[in-house]
C-alpha cells in the first residue's frame, strides 16, 4: 500500500538531500494489532530521536493515527533504552477514525453499501477479503 498510495511522495522526500535528515516514514501492517504496531512505532521513534535534540512532529493518516494515539496513551512516558524520552512537538492526524468506523463494520457484516457506487464497494470488499 505504501508504494501505491504514498510512493511518489516518499520518493520525492528521499531524493531531497535536506529532507533525509528530518523525514522518517514509518510503515506498519494494518492487519496486525495496533498494540504491536504502537510498540514498533515506539522503538522506531527511539531510534530516530537518539541522535537528535529536536522534537518530532508526527503526521499520521487513517489507522496510523490510531497507532500513534495508542503509543501516546500507553507508551509515550516510557524512556527509550538510552534512558531518554522521545520528544514530541506536535501530532497531526489526517482522516483518523477517532470514533471508529461503524459503517465499514456494517458493510463487512451484512454488505451495507459503503460508497453508493456498486463497483467501488465490490473493489473494496474484494481487497479486504483477499488481504484481511
Amino acid at each position: 500500500m505504501k508504494e501505491i498510495a504514498y510512493g511518489r511522495f516518499f520518493s520525492e522526500q528521499a531524493s531531497d538531500p535536506g529532507s533525509r535528515e528530518y523525514f522518517h516514514p514509518f510503515s506498519y501492517d494494518w492487519r496486525a494489532s495496533n498494540v504491536l504496531s504502537a510498540r514498533k512505532l515506539g522503538d522506531f521513534l527511539c531510534e530516530v530521536s537518539k541522535d537528535s535534540k529536536q522534537s518530532i512532529i508526527l503526521i499520521a493518516h487513517s489507522m496510523g493515527g490510531l497507532v500513534v494515539k495508542h503509543w501516546l496513551m500507553d507508551r509515550y512516558k516510557e524512556p527509550c533504552d538510552n534512558g531518554e524520552k522521545v520528544k514530541i512537538g506536535a501530532v497531526i492526524f489526517a482522516a483518523t477514525p477517532h470514533t471508529g468506523s461503524p459503517k465499514s463494520l456494517l458493510s463487512l457484516i451484512d454488505g451495507t453499501d459503503l460508497f453508493g457506487i456498486e463497483a467501488i464497494d465490490a473493489m473494496v470488499l474484494s481487497a479486504v477479503n483477499k488481504y484481511g
